[in-house]
């Protein structure tokens, strides 16, 4: 069902993104990323620590602890992706 549902999503969406969901990609817009080419745009012109604080802030669960699964899943799309400036992943 979740394969059905990722391929009849825009190909630009945030949700392309491994454990990026509606909730994480409402986030993300209120932050000003709209889509994934905006999120690499904005991580190749920052520097590890601001990229860090973006994603801490818009990755937080209800309760406030951080997606853990969401953040390595969205700074390994980075990488892949040719951001080489970005923050560690954590392990789980």
């Amino acid at each position: 069902m979740i394969t059905e549902r990722m391929k009849s999503l825009p190909e630009n969406t945030l949700q392309q993104i491994k454990y990026v969901g509606d909730v994480y990609e409402r986030k993300f817009r209120e932050a000003g990323i709209d889509n994934v080419d905006a999120l690499i745009k904005y991580a190749q012109s920052r520097n590890p620590i601001e990229v860090d604080t973006l994603l801490k802030r818009v990755l937080a669960k209800k309760g406030g602890s951080l997606d853990q699964r969401a953040l390595n899943g969205t700074l390994l799309f980075l990488y892949k992706n040719g951001v080489q400036r970005i923050p560690g992943c954590n392990r789980m």
